[in-house]
């Protein structure tokens, strides 16, 4: 038979019984004889049961001390839970020691095994919760180097979590003090004030007689219930934090809702008066302005007499220190100052035609009475008498154009040559060639010399800009005479590095140019008319500021230009690029960028008769930059330079000559370019042209300058679309 281990231990245990081994009668001892077989197979149980004794035994012991390693570490746990979960390690440690056969091989079912599974899963489970509190713990105190933190409420928060036991404690969110929200909200009241009628009150000196100023106060009562939940909202709970942290004897008695309302209303003045405000009997100011026009005027005087004294000094100062090159100077100006009345009026030859004005042959004057400059000058050119031949300069001619510009051209007896023509600056270039003066003509320009003599004031003798002052522009307007250089004062040149100030004697005027800043993206302020119209009354020297006057129809009489750019601004130039352009364009418009003595637009000296009308029959206008001179050689002027544009189906005339231009694209067309000819300055110069008049019809106005809207009512087409036509 086949001996199994449980035939063994049945054989075993017979074995083992004395009352079995004598056998049924007791008499015969039992003496079982075995074969080999047998034997063997008892030799092999034996030593697996053995062996699985033994992988018993060292499972066992491996249990033990896994169980010890589980037990046997704190890192990592928040500081103040060491205690607890060191005492917890101990005791489970102990109960290792003293009962270790509960982790032997088929004893975990036991009671003792169960009551150490809930001891280690107690501890383990406190030791993960403390090590996440310890994170926790660094992000509070981060919180709490914040200055919103840095409250009683939050501190009170963080103690209160860090004393609480590992089992019971839970994440909090720390209460900030949300003063700053509550104290921007407190610093302005305006649109929680309900405000009565205004009370008016005479001003009284010191002797209590009326000085002739009012001033007004406005009464004002803070809505409570409009303001009241906007301060909750901005305070975020932490007054109610606050007020649930403290004791009761410091609550006043009051409940959560009074205590957090009166304090969150605390230092509001719920009723009250608006800034009060000073105004001048209607009369009073009328002498004031009067007062003011007047000693105005007598400051223009003052700054004219030193202007002029200033100017002699310089020259004085020049003469002895550059004699040669103020004799210069002075012969230009006085052959320049020659009556050509005096000479004889001549013919202008065909050759000559191109040339506008009168000619007079002055040769015997200027022998006569400037020997020096016909030596110096004409003696010593050569003149084209035809083909490529040249003859000595012999003759000397005076053309006047119809604007009173005088230049010099000379001839002899066989012909005149239009090349040898010389203006003030070549006439003087010439002298001061053939003197061989150069460098100390040089540092008598640098020295100012310049303006006393080629860079003559302009005055505007129509009204329009009286003032314009913008330092870098390096031109001075002031009580409408025009001047080379920045302004005399240098804090005040200062103060006008980064805008261009302009004051007006025309309302017309005025509303004109600021409107045209606003379309070339400069801000404006300092009149009812601009962006804004915060400025000083006062200047810094004490005077009443242009800014706060008006003329009769409540435009301002100056303005502030390019502090910065609108927001609406497209173009491509820098701010200051845009500021130089423009004070060249009122400097250009207004007194003819100081090429002109008398008047302070070209248009004076045109005669519009002989202009040509628009396509719809109106008169042609100025334009935006006045009158120029064409660059062709032609002689012609222009203003408008017009074409047709095609607006919603129907052709519409529309200028090119914008201010939106560039001056190289202003340049371009008055060299009598088309700016149809589809080239790509042409494109730029329509595109631009089109631009313009789209916004400028949209705000009711023509899209020429200074002429009335295209229609009295308002106009609903859509001026989005267009099409280029001819040129006018």
């Amino acid at each position: 038979m086949a001996i199994t281990p449980d035939t063994a231990t049945e054989i075993d245990s017979y074995q083992g019984n004395p009352a079995l081994a004598i056998g049924q009668s007791g008499n015969l001892p039992f003496f079982p004889t075995m074969s080999p077989e047998v034997i063997n197979s008892f030799t092999k149980i034996t030593d697996d049961y053995v062996a699985k004794k033994q992988k018993d035994y060292d499972q066992w012991q491996q249990n033990v001390a896994n169980k010890s390693k589980e037990v046997s570490t704190t890192i990592g746990a928040f500081d103040l839970d060491m205690p607890e979960l060191r005492k917890q390690r101990l005791d489970l440690k102990q109960f290792i020691a003293k009962n270790p056969d509960v982790f032997a091989v088929g004893a975990e079912n036991t009671p003792k095994y169960d009551e150490f599974l809930q001891k280690e899963n107690a501890f383990l489970t406190n030791y993960e919760l403390s090590k996440r509190h310890a994170q926790l713990d660094n992000e509070y105190k981060r919180l709490l180097t914040k200055s919103e933190f840095q409250n009683p409420v939050a501190q009170a928060q963080y103690k209160q979590w860090r004393e609480t036991p590992i089992s019971e404690r839970a994440s909090v969110i720390l209460q900030p003090d949300n003063s700053k929200d509550l104290y921007m909200l407190k610093k302005n009241l305006t649109n929680y004030k309900d405000f009565g009628e205004t009370e008016t009150s005479v001003l009284l000196d010191d002797k209590g007689n009326p000085t002739g100023r009012y001033q007004d106060k406005i009464p004002y009562e803070i809505a409570v219930e409009r303001l009241l939940p906007d301060l909750i909202r901005a305070d975020g709970g932490y007054s109610n934090a606050l007020y649930q942290s403290l004791p009761e004897s410091q609550r006043g008695g009051k409940t959560e809702e009074q205590w957090v309302e009166d304090r969150l209303l605390e230092g509001i003045p719920l009723k009250g008066y608006n800034k009060p405000t000073t105004h001048l009997d209607p009369r009073i100011r009328a002498e004031i302005n009067q007062d003011y026009w007047e000693r105005r005027n007598d400051i223009k005087n003052e700054d004219q007499i030193k202007d002029e004294e200033r100017k002699k000094q310089m020259k004085e100062d020049l003469s002895k220190k550059y004699p040669q090159a103020d004799a210069v100077i002075s012969e230009t100006e006085s052959v320049f100052s020659l009556d050509p009345l005096k000479g004889k009026k001549i013919n202008l030859p065909s050759q000559l035609q191109v040339m506008k004005g009168d000619m007079y042959d002055v040769t015997a004057e200027l022998k006569s009475n400037n020997p020096t400059f016909y030596e110096d000058v004409v003696s010593s050119k050569l003149v084209n008498v035809g083909g490529d031949s040249e003859g000595q300069a012999t003759k000397v001619y005076m053309n006047v154009s119809p604007d009173k510009t005088k230049t010099f051209i000379l001839g002899n007896d066989e012909a005149i040559d239009y090349n040898s023509k010389l203006s003030r600056k070549g006439v003087i270039d010439q002298m001061v060639k053939q003197r061989k003066i150069g460098k100390e003509y040089s540092e008598y320009i640098q020295e100012g010399g310049a303006q006393s003599s080629t860079a003559p004031t302009s005055r505007s003798s129509a009204k329009g800009v009286f003032d314009m002052f913008y330092t870098p522009y390096a031109v001075t307007i002031n009580n409408g005479v025009r001047r080379n250089g920045a302004m005399y004062d240098a804090q005040d040149a200062k103060d006008h590095n980064d805008h261009i100030h302009l004051q007006f004697d025309d309302p017309k005027v005025a509303k004109e140019i600021i409107s045209l800043a606003k379309d070339w993206g400069l801000s404006t302020r300092g009149n009812p008319m601009a962006d804004s119209n915060t400025h000083s009354t006062t200047t810094r020297k004490g005077n009443t500021s242009a800014h706060s006057m008006k003329f009769d129809d409540g435009t301002g009489k100056a303005v502030d230009i390019g502090h910065s750019l609108r927001s609406d601004y497209k173009g491509k130039e820098t701010l200051e690029q845009l500021r130089l352009r423009f004070a060249k364009y009122i400097d250009d418009k207004y007194y003819g960028g100081g090429n002109s003595q008398s008047s302070n637009n070209p248009s004076d000296k045109v005669d519009k008769s002989t202009w040509g009308k628009r396509a719809d029959g109106t008169e042609k206008g100025n334009g935006y930059f006045g009158v120029l001179k064409m660059n062709d050689g032609s002689g012609k002027v222009a203003s408008e330079i017009s074409i047709g544009v095609e607006f919603n189906g129907k052709e519409t005339e529309i200028p090119t000559l914008v201010p939106t231009l560039t001056t190289a694209e202003k340049d371009w067309l008055l060299k009598g370019n088309d700016p149809n000819d589809k080239s790509k300055i042409g494109e730029a110069i329509v595109q631009k042209a089109i631009a313009h008049a789209k916004k400028r019809f949209k705000e009711g106005k023509s899209a020429f300058a200074d002429e009335a809207p295209p229609s009295s009512k308002k106009s609903k087409k859509d001026w989005s679309k267009s099409k280029v036509g001819t040129i006018k």
